[in-house]
């Protein structure tokens, strides 16, 4: 559904496509373990496109700086049929439904 959450919904389906992903669990217990063990994974080896490592000590932003620096463009333009690459700086925060600085009753009234 569109009012789904996509930060968990992308997790679900990364997680469904592991080799190892068991189809059902056994158990609730089972459920727990395997994905504790996915999720240690996911978060200390699985490389994360775009954003190096996890273990990386560079923040999205330092590492969007130096791809910012390199300018492949000046070496090779022939490599880029749109002209040189734009890289964007990662976003400041990221929320569902972020609650307005204006807003005194962050929960809705029915009237």
């Amino acid at each position: 559904m569109s009012n789904d959450n996509p930060f968990s919904e992308s997790q679900f389906k990364t997680s469904k496509y592991q080799p190892d992903y068991p189809g059902r669990f056994e158990s609730i217990v089972h459920a727990r373990q395997w994905y504790r063990a996915y999720v240690d994974w996911y978060n200390l080896q699985h490389p994360h496109s775009g954003l190096a490592s996890p273990r990386s000590r560079s923040s999205p932003a330092d590492i969007a700086r130096l791809r910012r620096s390199v300018d492949s463009f000046e070496a090779h333009p022939e490599r880029f049929l749109r002209g040189r690459p734009k890289v964007a700086m990662p976003p400041a925060s990221v929320s569902i439904n972020p609650v307005q600085p204006d807003d005194d009753d962050p929960a809705p009234t029915a009237r």
